[in-house]
Parts: structure tokens; C-alpha cells; sequence
């Protein structure tokens, strides 16, 4: 299995690993060693393997990141630094060289924003030496020279003290015929033109050295700056469509690098897609997409333009073409993905957890301990992801209508909100009424979620991923015989309101506080019989349909009808050959 994240809270990969762990295959979890996990890298549970890789995505070299201001100006300090530094070793050699002494290999240690930069001086000889020998031998040959007769050319000769000072003559001895002299004229004439005019070049060559890092500076602020205006004039699809591809592209092949050999190649949502195809087309086997929600159409990305989402669109209908079978977690996402993908047959594999063994006894509810609440005060509770559109900023606006002027609601949970919710904890107006609690393991969640008397899930309809989901939260909850105020969505009705058995809750219209305060009030007002009545029909429903013993026999017909068992045994034939 391969999952994009560090595989400690999901709650579907863990009980479909177990499912299938129990059911005799040998099954590794790939998932993320990030920053903030502090799971073991590898890890057995209930069976199974998992594995959290150290994947770290790397930008391409033309990326953007937000901070790139602090960056940039980082870089141009840094490099002024270093140019510094060099014309100060210039500086100083220029002094030595004046003075006549010998340079000495010397460190020039530069601090740079906490990096550490050494320009080393060349070891060279004292320039003066080679001066001198030259001028020495010339000197040498002159006198030879002037021992010899001398011919005739239109030259004068300057002497000083007796000595030749001048090498013309000395190369007129040496070719001893007029081509020759007119050669090595003309040579001499050609490599003295060419050093005048290899001076302004080198002049420019060197300007251009200098200029050049602060030239790269400079470009790199041009690019960078019509990139975020570009990405903000798009409203960031900019930055979300390239940031989704280098990133979850480069997980896919970072997983094809390390993952084991296996006959099954079961993906998580759509970050994961890309990795179990490459693993497909390299080693063979099956492949199982596991969608959880329609992901171009949830969280961030249903915020983006069209334009932006088109290329994933064909990017999962390209790479859907390749797998074997597609699993999601409800009827009503089957029927859209089917259309999407333009596949004609999409598993329902419903995320209900495993039947509650526990007694659900009030007195003993973890939840309530935690939050300091007795037993006959009511309580409804709200468990999952701190985020927008999940509907707790209307639940809060709810609590402070007459109807639920005495509940006490419980937020229990993770996410993005977390600290703004710790705030609003402590606002007079809810009367420590406000309990916002860490989220809990899910083997534990359970337990914690007995003896509540409601189970809130206002889900707003803010994408059509929400409007047809069908969370956790719910069949956690009717799991331990709590009845559940819900969202009036198609997911949510079919469990609550379309039970052979009867309702498990009621149905609101999560966008008016009000109505949520009158359906939290409507389940408390209940008559005691018919509240245990409820309750009853709760258990009877999480016993015989919603929970992970029926829907874990779905699963493995799945890979039932895959076959993985011939893809085994010819690679097992083919090891043996």
C-alpha cells in the first residue's frame, strides 16, 4: 500500500491493512517520514508492515518559494561579501608586489549569514625574479652578439655601456635570410596586435566576472517577482498546480526507488496514483486506486479555476486507464468518479469501524473525565479534522441560541483551527460550556465517544466533495449507540434517515445555526424510552451493517477477483529459472 502521509491517524489504510494482513497476504504500508512524525520508521501493527520513508520533494531549479525576497537579498549580501573579501586579497597582493615581497599562501575566512567562504592566494613566484632573469640572459645573448660582426639594417642600435639592449639584432643573427626576417616580423607584428587588442577583452571579460553573480541576482528578482504577480493575479492556481506536480510526481518516483517487490499495488487517493502506476509499469502486478473523495473537487483544490484543474483531470483519467480497480467510501461518490474516470464499475468499501465491544457506560466515558463534565449534564460533541467548512464556526454560533443554552459541546480533534478554537474556548460568552480536546488514537476513539448524548457533524456544502461525503464521524458514533445530528446530504440521509430500522438521528440544514440548535435540542428532549429506543437502533445498525467486519469482506472480494495469486507464481517460476 502506498499512502502520502505518515500513516499514524488514517484511520481506512490501518483497518484495511489489518483486513488484509488477516486474511493471509503479507502487506507493507509506504508512507512519510515527515518533520513532525514521531512513529518509528518502521513499524509492525496488527500484522503488517509499515514503512515511513524519508521523502523530501525537491523543487526544480525555476520554482519560487514563498520566501524568496529573504532569499534573494541573502544571496546579493553573500556575494557582495565575497567580492569584499576579494578586493581586499587584491588590495594586498598589489602592496606586496610593490613592495617586494614575497606573498605568502594566506586564509581569508569570510562569515556569510552563517556559511563559512576561504579564498585562498595563489602561490607565486616574486615577480620581480622572473624579470630579472629574463633580463639577465637577454643580457648574456647581447654580449655574445656584440663580439659578432653586424649586418646592415636601417635600425639604430642603442648601447649602454657596451651592451646591446635591443633583441632585434640577435633575431636577424639567428634566421640569416630576409623571408625568415620578414616571418618572424610579421609573427611578432600579428602576437603584438593581438595582445593590444586582447587588452580591452580582458578588461571586459574580467567586468563581466564581477558583474555576473550580481547579473544572476538581478534576474533571479526579475523571475521571481512576474512569478508572484503571476500567482497571485490567479489567485495562487499558479503555484498549486506546480507545486502538486513536482511534489506527489517526485513521490511517485521516489516509491517505484524503494518499495519492496510485491504482486499488489494498492494506492491512496490521488497522490498516490502516480506512484502505483510507475510501480505497475516497471514490476508488473495489479494496481488498486483507493479514492477517498473526489480530490479535484476538496480542500484547496476545489478553490481553483478550471484551467488549473484540467490537467490533473486528464492526469487521473491517463493514469486510472492503467489500474485494475477503483475503490471509494460511498455509493454516491461510485456513480460520480465512475463519470469522471469513465469507469463503468467503482467498489463501495464504506469506512465504518470495527463493532464496539465496550459497555458504553456514561459514568465511565474518557470524554466526559477529560472535559470535567458529570453525567447528567448534556453534551454533544463534535470529533475530526479542526478545518473550514466542516461547519464548527455555525455549531459555535449555535451554542449560544436558547436551545442549547446548557448543552456543553466537546471539539475533539486536530487540525488547522485548533489554536483560533483554544481562543474561543475561553470567551465569556460560552460560560465554560467550550471543551476543545487533542485528538485521541483511532483504537481509542471509541471509547472516548461513549456516553455522549449527541454526535454533531455539520458539514458544509461548500464542494461537491462535502455534499456527498460520508464521514467517519457518523458511523463512529452510532458504533457506541450515540444518535447523530447530521447534515441533510444524500450520504448522511441514507445512513441516518433510510435505515430498515429506523432513524439513528436527525437531519439539519448545517448552514443556519438555528436549525442546528433545534435538532441537538430535539434529541435531548426525547422521552427516555425512546432515547434508549434510539440508542438500541444504533447498536442493532453498527452491528449488522455498519461496521468493518461487512465492509472488510467487500475489500478482500476485490482482490478476490484481481488475482494476484498467477502474478506470484510466474515470478516465483521465473526466480527458479
Amino acid at each position: 500500500m502506498v499512502v502520502a502521509n505518515d500513516v499514524t491517524r488514517d484511520s481506512r489504510v490501518l483497518r484495511e491493512a489489518g483486513a488484509l494482513a488477516a486474511a493471509g497476504h503479507q502487506v507493507t504500508v509506504l508512507g512519510i517520514h515527515t518533520a513532525r512524525t514521531t512513529a518509528p520508521p518502521t513499524e509492525v501493527r496488527d500484522g503488517f508492515v509499515i514503512r515511513r520513508l524519508p521523502f523530501r520533494a525537491r523543487p526544480p531549479a525555476w520554482w519560487v518559494p514563498p520566501n524568496y525576497r529573504e532569499r534573494l537579498r541573502a544571496r546579493a549580501e553573500r556575494q557582495l561579501t565575497i567580492h569584499r573579501a576579494r578586493y581586499a586579497a587584491v588590495r594586498r597582493g598589489i602592496g606586496r608586489w610593490l613592495n617586494g615581497v614575497r606573498p605568502s599562501t594566506d586564509l581569508l575566512s569570510v562569515s556569510t549569514g552563517g556559511r563559512s567562504i576561504a579564498l585562498h592566494a595563489r602561490r607565486r613566484p616574486p615577480p620581480m625574479s622572473g624579470m630579472r632573469r629574463r633580463l639577465t640572459a637577454g643580457r648574456h645573448a647581447a654580449a655574445r652578439l656584440v663580439r659578432a660582426p653586424l649586418p646592415q639594417w636601417p635600425g639604430k642600435l642603442t648601447r649602454t655601456g657596451g651592451r646591446v639592449q635591443r633583441t632585434v639584432v640577435w633575431r636577424l643573427r639567428r634566421y640569416q635570410s630576409l623571408p625568415a626576417v620578414a616571418l618572424a616580423f610579421t609573427h611578432g607584428l600579428v602576437r603584438g596586435a593581438a595582445f593590444v587588442v586582447s587588452i580591452p577583452l580582458r578588461i571586459v571579460w574580467l567586468g563581466w566576472r564581477i558583474v555576473r553573480p550580481y547579473a544572476d541576482v538581478v534576474m533571479l528578482a526579475i523571475w521571481g517577482s512576474s512569478y508572484l504577480f503571476a500567482n497571485r493575479l490567479t489567485g495562487g492556481a499558479i503555484e498549486w498546480l506546480t507545486g502538486w506536480r513536482w511534489r506527489w510526481l517526485g513521490w511517485a518516483r521516489y516509491v517505484a526507488a524503494h518499495a519492496p517487490d510485491a504482486d499488489v499495488w494498492h494506492g491512496h487517493d490521488f497522490t498516490s496514483l502516480p506512484a502505483i502506476v510507475e510501480l505497475k509499469r516497471r514490476r508488473g502486478g495489479v494496481a488498486v486506486y483507493d479514492t477517498h473523495e473526489i480530490y479535484l473537487e476538496s480542500g484547496r483544490s476545489a478553490d481553483q479555476p478550471r484551467w488549473a484543474k484540467e490537467p490533473l483531470e486528464r492526469l487521473e483519467r491517463r493514469l486510472v486507464a492503467e489500474v485494475d480497480a477503483v475503490i471509494t467510501v460511498n455509493e454516491s461518490l461510485s456513480d460520480i468518479i465512475g463519470r469522471r474516470l469513465d469507469r463503468s464499475r467503482v467498489e463501495v468499501v464504506y469506512n465504518c469501524p470495527p463493532r464496539y465491544r465496550g459497555s458504553g457506560d456514561v459514568t465511565l466515558s474518557p470524554l466526559r473525565q477529560a472535559a470535567g463534565i458529570s453525567p447528567e449534564i448534556p453534551l454533544a460533541v463534535y470529533h475530526g479534522s479542526f478545518s473550514p467548512h466542516r461547519g464548527i464556526e455555525q455549531l459555535l454560533d449555535a451554542m449560544l441560541l436558547p436551545p442549547m443554552a446548557v448543552v456543553h459541546v466537546a471539539l475533539l480533534g486536530h487540525g488547522s483551527l485548533r489554536d483560533a478554537l483554544r481562543e474561543r474556548e475561553a470567551d465569556p460568552c460560552f460560560g465554560g460550556r467550550l471543551h476543545v480536546l487533542d485528538g485521541v488514537p483511532p483504537d481509542e476513539l471509541l471509547g472516548w465517544l461513549a456516553g455522549v448524548d449527541v454526535a454533531v457533524a455539520p458539514i458544509q456544502p461548500a464542494t461537491l466533495n462535502h455534499r456527498y461525503s460520508s464521514p467517519n464521524k457518523v458511523f463512529e458514533a452510532i458504533a457506541v449507540g450515540t444518535p447523530v445530528a447530521g447534515s441533510d446530504f444524500p450520504e448522511f440521509r441514507r445512513v441516518i434517515a433510510d435505515g430498515p430500522g429506523g432513524p439513528l438521528g436527525v437531519l439539519f440544514d448545517p448552514t443556519e445555526p438555528a436549525n442546528i440548535a433545534a435538532a441537538v435540542r430535539t434529541l435531548l428532549d426525547l422521552p427516555a424510552v425512546e432515547r434508549e429506543r434510539m440508542r438500541r437502533r444504533c447498536l442493532d445498525a453498527a452491528a449488522h451493517r455498519w461496521n468493518w467486519e461487512v465492509e472488510a469482506r467487500r475489500l478482500l472480494h476485490v482482490y478476490e477477483e484481481l488475482g494476484p495469486a498467477p502474478v506470484r507464481a510466474a515470478r516465483l517460476a521465473e526466480a527458479a529459472a
